[in-house]
């Protein structure tokens, strides 16, 4: 779970925009995530693909650190 804000401690993925499998490039929209002050698009920073999806359920609240996502170069 990224770090969307100085405070942030926990959140919780919203909805998944990308699903396993798919090409990833700098921008792209991976999940939105619920913080308790706001729903945030996660972009991704690098070219990939979306190898694994950690927790696909949405609501499940995580800490800052907890791994949601794998992605991979190829």
């Amino acid at each position: 779970m990224p770090a969307l804000s100085p405070t942030m401690v926990t959140g919780k993925v919203k909805v998944w925009v990308k699903n396993e499998g798919d090409s990833l490039q700098p921008g792209d929209i991976l999940c939105e995530i619920e913080t308790d002050k706001a729903s945030i698009g996660f972009e991704i920073q690098d070219k990939g693909f979306l190898a694994k999806v950690i927790n696909p359920n949405p609501g499940v609240e995580m800490k800052v650190g907890d791994i949601i996502a794998i992605t991979v170069e190829n």
